[in-house]
């Protein structure tokens, strides 16, 4: 699989900065960033951008409208792109079991049914969300569940840290997990020279 078109669902503290830094480090790569806040779209847009960290606002108008877009169109990002990372909220659940304490995967949740509905290729997804343990299999039953005849897709569970835009445009390692032999021969061939310039453990 040939990576060309990347997209990002959440434009929050960790998809903005991780995929700014994404478009500097692979200017052939097309990277588009989808959230349904047009208010937070519009930010990312404009010369006020909804969060800061130092250096991000030199990064995103280096990148922007050339290999890095922000948009509220989820599904044409979804259909174009053949990596996806899931990058959303996960509040603390205010009903149900776990009630004030328990992460609410809702949101999560929701983005691999909607990935597994409007795909028409096979993608590989990497949930870069905040998440707790175990959440990857409910995610990877979701998929699997969901998705079309005849496409294939292979799910990532990427470590995120709180300092997103520090933490990738100076680190010496990106980590992620994969039960899928496939996706860690890819892996360690394409993703270090096409996507990131430090190393990759799996």
């Amino acid at each position: 699989m040939v990576i060309s078109k990347i997209c990002c669902i959440g434009a929050g503290y960790v998809g903005g900065p991780t995929c700014s830094v994404m478009a500097l480090k692979c200017p052939d790569i097309k990277i588009t960033v989808v959230d349904r806040s047009v208010e937070r779209i519009a930010q990312w847009n404009s010369d006020k951008l909804p969060i800061y960290e130092p250096g991000l606002d030199e990064v995103v108008k280096q990148c922007r409208n050339k290999n890095l877009f922000f948009s509220t169109d989820i599904e044409t990002a979804i259909r174009e792109a053949e990596l996806i990372f899931i990058s959303v909220n996960t509040p603390t659940k205010t009903y149900g079991n776990g009630r004030g304490r328990a992460a609410d995967l809702k949101y999560v949740e929701g983005c691999a049914r909607m990935i597994a509905d409007m795909s028409q290729n096979s993608k590989i997804v990497v949930e870069k969300s905040t998440v707790p343990v175990r959440a990857a299999e409910s995610i990877m039953h979701i998929l699997k569940a969901n998705h079309k005849p005849g496409l294939d897709g292979v799910f990532c569970l990427g470590i995120g840290f709180l300092e997103g835009f520090n933490e990738f445009i100076f680190s010496f390692y990106q980590v992620f997990g994969t039960t899928s032999c496939q996706i860690r021969n890819f892996s360690r061939k394409e993703l270090p020279s096409k996507i990131y310039s430090s190393r990759i453990g799996f």
